[in-house]
């Protein structure tokens, strides 16, 4: 139920209505025969059951109203001295800030007069947001508008930063996530305000920031920290020069081109920013190389700073080095590199800190390396190692899963290749008995036409043998009777012509013979 009053008010006029209601059931249910059947159990128990529900439904939202009211009365009272302070600022390039402020109270004011506090309280928080970015803005131009000697004078930080080198910050630390980490998009953003914005493209930078992080914080608080961001740059500067810390050393990318926007930059902006602050972003570009591990871009001499996990104990212990050491060089706050406060370290740090600047700068960041280094190994070297062998088992597993179903896969394809070849043997050996009856039968026709041929010519020979026998036997008969010849010759020369006749019939038919056989 909504804690809305009058919504309340209107439920409790429920509350008699259903208690008029039970009392007649009940004296009905009576007035029969002094008893209560089971149906008109069943009608009481129901408005008893209804009565009941309304009520403590009342009473919980008068409860949470009455709280709400209170909550909203606190925090609305301690908003009014601020309220009339923005409507008093003259800074021209907070007007628009001023109206979004001023069209917000007008909101909460009609709210609270309809008695919604928990509607209220909400927008009583949301205009406190309004109004930390908006002193924020005026913080940030009144600092700016310093001269460089006085702002490197100033304590800009916004909290006891010995809370920052706790164990128990530090263990948190190094469990701490962010949005957008190792993309691409927040690292083309973080670029680009490095090399500052302005304008349209201010406003359309830091909404793609709120969007990264899904609406929190809001693009106007993206905008005071990145205002504040370039006063702690100014100051930076300053201080900077007055140490002989040189410039500011700007990322290679060509050597890290994957260190803009990771884990290890945003943690080490992390430690930064909630000394300031202001957000993890913003922080890491104070000192966009703060979490490699070594100076700067080199580790030693010519060699680049490697970028390791951001869960490797020496880049942990690298982040907070960077980032304690450059809150004490570049705007002289907190405990410097021997964050870990350890007494021969300690004593090293004083005996550097005797010697001319330049040689600080050279000799500092060498402080403070044994007991922070020792202290992350220490805390969470096995965790880190245990990790890492709990990737390579992980990894030797999906190996060998991989390779099972490499393995799977190839078996069944080379089953495939098996089945494929044994269709096309089948089709094949399809195709060839096809072929062998097709040549059968034609062999079978030609071997038919060979012989039907054969009888042919065995015909024509035998009637040519036939033919030629008869004429032998008429000449033989011509001969004997032959008148004028001599019987003698006559039947001799006759005799030798059939003996020579039926000689080559007889080789015609052996050859006719030996033709059929073959």
């Amino acid at each position: 139920m909504t804690s809305n009053i009058e919504r309340i008010r209107a439920a409790e006029t429920v509350i008699p209505q259903l208690q008029d209601q039970l009392k007649t059931l009940r004296e009905e249910a009576l007035a029969d025969d002094g008893q209560v059947d089971a149906e008109e159990r069943v009608d009481i128990d129901r408005v008893a059951d209804k009565l009941s529900s309304v009520m403590q439904a009342v009473a919980t939202a008068l409860q949470d109203w009455t709280a709400n009211k209170a909550a909203y009365d606190v925090l609305r009272s301690g908003l009014e001295t601020r309220i009339k302070d923005v409507a008093a600022n003259t800074l021209p390039d907070l007007d628009q800030d001023k109206r979004a402020i001023a069209q917000l109270v007008a909101g909460l004011d009609q709210v609270a007069g309809a008695e919604d506090y928990a509607a209220a309280l909400e927008l009583c928080h949301k205009l406190e947001t309004y109004l930390d970015s908006f002193e924020s803005e005026v913080e940030s131009a009144r600092l700016d508008a310093m001269p460089p000697e006085q702002l490197a004078a100033q304590d800009l930080t916004q909290c006891d930063l010995d809370t920052l080198f706790t164990e128990d910050y530090m263990t948190d630390l190094a469990d701490t996530h962010f949005p957008g980490e190792g993309t691409e998009k927040l690292a083309d953003l973080m670029t680009e305000i490095e090399n500052g914005v302005s304008g349209e493209r201010r406003a359309e930078v830091m909404a793609a920031l709120s969007e990264i992080h899904e609406g929190s914080p809001t693009a106007g608080e993206f905008d005071a920290d990145y205002t504040r961001f370039l006063v702690l740059r100014k100051q930076q500067d300053a201080i900077g020069d007055k140490n002989n810390c040189g410039d500011m050393e700007k990322l290679d990318e060509d050597k890290h081109p994957d260190f803009r926007g990771s884990r290890s930059q945003l943690m080490f902006g992390k430690v930064v920013g909630d000394a300031f602050d202001i957000h993890e972003i913003f922080a890491a570009l104070l000192s966009p190389t703060g979490g490699l591990i070594g100076a700067g871009n080199q580790f030693v001499g010519d060699i680049d700073s490697p970028h390791w996990d951001a869960e490797n104990p020496i880049s942990l212990h690298g982040t907070v080095h960077d980032a304690a050491g450059y809150l004490k060089s570049f705007h002289e706050q907190g405990p410097g590199y021997n964050y870990r406060d350890n007494f021969f370290e300690g004593l090293a740090t004083d005996a550097i800190e005797c010697l001319p600047p330049d040689w600080q700068a050279e000799l500092l960041p060498y402080t403070g390396q044994l007991s922070g280094g020792g202290y992350w190994i220490w805390e969470t070297g096995g965790e880190f190692t245990q990790a890492k062998l709990d990737e390579v088992a992980l990894a030797l597993e999906e190996g060998l899963t991989d390779a099972r179903d490499d393995a799977a896969k190839e078996a069944a394809r080379m089953l495939g290749e098996v089945e494929k070849a044994k269709q096309e043997m089948i089709k094949t050996a399809d195709q060839a008995r096809k072929d062998a009856e097709a040549g059968l039968d034609q062999a079978r026709r030609e071997v038919e036409t060979r012989v039907q041929q054969a009888e042919r010519d065995l015909r024509d020979l035998a009637d040519q043998a036939e033919a030629e026998v008869m004429g032998a036997c008429d000449a033989a008969q011509q001969a004997a009777e032959s008148v004028g010849r001599s019987a003698v010759e006559q039947y001799e020369e006759a005799a030798a012509e059939f003996e020579n006749m039926t000689q080559d019939a007889c080789d015609t038919l052996d050859a006719i013979a030996d033709f059929i056989w073959s």
